[in-house]
């Protein structure tokens, strides 16, 4: 997405082992077009992304993004503030080594992410045998969710039980503004793979009470995520398929868990993610 972007400077924490990283969301990016109009806000998965372009400089090297342990968004990051994101790793027993990233804005907790490294990637997994059927288009999901392009990352809903269920699908490919300047031969990023599986668990508890005006009413905002683990990277012309299903549902609050699927293979197990409504007015301040 634009991790690439993460201003290049390291300084020594106060904590043994751990380093600090500064950034900013200029307000020119296009996610900011179509991310709650009106009142943007910095995705949770970029602010995810941005941990995991942090961990990459601790290793001087790319490494292997295996999952997100657990994530907790707390504060609402806006367009141009300043981020600094604090690196902490330790070693867990099976080889892999889990990152601690602790985000701030402007002074404030934003959010901590724990992400998982391994040396390889997990294997894909068996079909889902699920069955899918007439969907709702786009233009549906316009009157559901409070996303535009380019960060409107469902197209297509195949199959949804109210308070239950859903099957959707989003197709990736060559257009995306992610390739605009970059080579189709490289991999989807997973932060978008995350934010399109989140979108689609928003569909299914939203579509019973829509509001996609984020000033106004209730707002669907992302409360966290535990056990996320990747599993098969996608590129143009892969259809990722989310199923996502609710584990309980408490006042306005939604715990959620499922997977994505390219051809039938696991690409992303979600062991659960958090999203709450609130009101417009925590967002805005009036």
């Amino acid at each position: 997405m634009v991790s690439t972007a993460l201003t290049d400077t390291i300084t020594e924490g106060t904590d043994q082992g751990s380093r600090i990283f500064t950034r900013s969301f200029p307000a020119s990016l296009e996610v900011f077009d179509g991310h709650y109009p009106g009142f943007p806000i910095v995705p949770g998965v970029l602010l995810v992304e941005s941990c995991a372009a942090a961990v990459e400089r601790v290793l001087a090297l790319p490494g292997h993004w295996a999952g997100v342990r657990s994530a907790r968004f707390l504060t609402p990051v806006r367009p141009e503030a300043d981020v600094v994101i604090t690196v902490t790793d330790k070693v867990r027993e099976n080889g892999d080594v889990d990152y601690k990233c602790t985000v701030t804005t402007e002074g404030i907790p934003a959010c901590t992410v724990t992400l998982t490294y391994s040396e390889i990637y997990v294997s894909g997994a068996a079909s889902t045998g699920l069955e899918v059927g007439q969907g709702a288009q786009v233009g549906d999901i316009k009157k559901i969710l409070p996303h535009r392009s380019p960060i409107l990352l469902v197209d297509r809903v195949d199959s949804l039980v109210p308070g239950e269920s859903i099957l959707a699908r989003k197709a990736v490919s060559a257009n995306e503004p992610f390739y605009r300047e970059l080579a189709t031969t490289q991999a989807f990023p997973w932060s978008l793979m995350m934010e399109s599986w989140c979108q689609s668990a928003g569909v299914l508890v939203s579509t019973e009470n829509p509001n996609p005006d984020v000033l106004t009413g209730d707002v669907m905002l992302f409360g966290g995520m535990r056990g996320v683990e990747f599993h098969r990277q996608a590129y143009p012309g892969d259809v990722l398929t989310h199923q996502a299903s609710v584990e309980r549902m408490v006042d306005g609050t939604a715990v959620m868990t499922g997977q994505t699927f390219i051809n039938g293979d696991a690409a992303m197990t979600v062991g659960n993610i958090t999203l709450a409504r609130r009101p417009a007015t925590e967002l805005t301040g009036q």
